[in-house]
């Protein structure tokens, strides 16, 4: 038991995110931001666009990931690796603070298997 509550406590909280970030209520939704291996944006929900508003807002470059996302992104694929969980960032904005969290997606093979 003691090797699996790790993995499902992690299955649970990504279930949570994902299907927090389908709300339909855009002031109480978390915001759902997938980068792909370049940065790319793959996914975007309309609650993170307005969420990440002001941080745009405030760069001086107009950029679609701010920057603080995306050194959030590198230390997560870099500590990920090495299978170490990153602390939440918390970047200050003009309308208050915005707070990200940031994992690395679980590889599956073909099988299913991890």
């Amino acid at each position: 038991m003691a090797r699996l509550s790790r993995p499902i406590a992690e299955a649970l909280r990504n279930s949570y995110r994902f299907d927090a970030a389908r709300r339909h209520d855009e002031n109480r939704a978390p915001g759902l931001l997938i980068l792909d291996a370049n940065n790319d944006v793959e996914l975007l929900t309309p609650t993170t666009s307005a969420l990440l508003a002001p941080v745009l807002r405030d760069d001086r470059i107009e950029r679609n990931v701010p920057v603080p996302v995306l050194a959030l992104a590198a230390e997560v694929r870099r500590r990920g690796s090495e299978g170490r969980i990153v602390r939440p960032l918390h970047i200050p904005t003009s309308e208050g603070w915005l707070s990200c969290t940031a994992r690395c997606p679980t590889r599956r093979s073909p099988d299913g298997s991890r």
